[in-house]
């Protein structure tokens, strides 16, 4: 992916690494502001941001955010820690697109691809637009990484 003449088909890839980079980042400060605030408490005040933002409770974010209310501050600080690590992934993946790197390109495809199956058993659960829209995007990444890929082997 590193070669100079095939640039123009690389933009792509530099543009999914530059928002991967800033999702990552977004994520990990989003993270760590949330940490920072949360208390004691972290159930009460978890269940008040879910209100607060008036989340669909069927939605697998607000399903997730309302089971970590029954969780204890040491579990809070352990789904922290792995979200902080999935934001640190997400920067690497992107760094490395961005700099148009075939390892990052393996990476994200590896990566994605296993998100892709808990995506497909929340589909079957139950359809909506968001989860087709975000499964969607997800495959569209990993075919069009694939089809760089093979590309820039011939």
């Amino acid at each position: 992916m590193v070669e100079t003449d095939h640039n123009e088909n690389m933009q792509g890839v530099r543009i999914v690494g530059a928002a991967k980079l800033i999702y990552g980042f977004l994520l990990g400060v989003v993270v760590l502001g949330a940490l920072h605030l949360i208390s004691k408490d972290a159930g009460a005040d978890l269940d008040g941001f879910v209100d607060a933002l008036h989340l669909d409770p069927e939605n697998h974010m607000s399903k997730a955010t309302l089971h970590l209310a029954g969780l204890n501050q040491r579990h809070v600080e352990a789904f922290g820690a792995g979200t902080l690590l999935f934001a640190l992934l997400e920067m690497i993946e992107g760094a490395g697109l961005y700099m148009r790197r075939h390892w990052a390109a393996y990476l994200t495809v590896v990566t994605t691809g296993i998100l892709l199956l808990p995506e497909c058993y929340e589909l079957a659960q139950k359809i909506s637009a968001s989860r087709s829209i975000i499964f969607a995007i997800n495959l569209a990444l990993v075919l069009y990484l694939i089809y760089q890929l093979r590309q820039n082997r011939q």
